[in-house]
């Protein structure tokens, strides 16, 4: 063996570094290219997943809960866990928990759920929410939590009226609004 490079020319070992070289070189290359199309797919998946958000919204002396897909993909709801439970004494419209009926469901982008609550008959309108949903190809796991007074400082408006039953309206839109804010 002590021969064999001891024969070589400085042809020879130019040509030999030049052989690792180029090996090197295509070995980095090829790592960054699989680097390059990890990153590229967990991008793609990024842009593409469902994304649910869970909010509240208040209008005209209606408390609005509501869960929407705002991703770009259709979302598939495996569970939803909430302390959202509404005794029917508290709320007409409600009996227990009505996001229990979304497990199993499925979200379209851009699509959503609305739960309405009378807002000034509810005691208490914070609440936690964990889902469990997925795309066609990952699973995902949120948890949320939910005031609902959170937008209670910014008065609704009400347009002028033109009349008794209008004047009499806003006037009822402007008590729930100052019902709302639970002074």
């Amino acid at each position: 063996m002590h021969n064999f490079f001891t024969n070589f020319t400085i042809s020879d070992w130019i040509q030999l570094f030049g052989i690792l070289a180029s090996l090197i070189t295509s070995i980095i290359a090829i790592w960054i290219s699989v680097k390059t199309l990890k990153q590229n797919s967990k991008m793609i998946e990024e842009s593409t997943r469902p994304v649910i958000s869970i909010y509240s919204k208040y209008s005209d002396g209606v408390l609005y809960y509501i869960i929407k897909n705002f991703g770009t993909s259709t979302a598939h709801i495996d569970k939803v866990i909430t302390n959202f439970n509404i005794p029917k004494a508290d709320c007409n419209m409600v009996d227990g928990n009505p996001f229990e009926s979304l497990s199993d469901s499925t979200l379209a982008p851009m699509d959503s759920k609305i739960c309405p609550l009378v807002s000034h008959s509810l005691k208490n309108r914070k609440f936690n929410f964990e889902i469990y949903y997925h795309s066609s190809t990952n699973k995902y796991h949120e948890n949320f939590f939910v005031d609902g007074d959170a937008d209670n400082p910014f008065p609704d408006t009400h347009p002028s009226a033109d009349n008794e039953f209008k004047a009499l309206k806003n006037i009822s839109n402007t008590l729930h609004d100052i019902k709302k804010s639970k002074f």
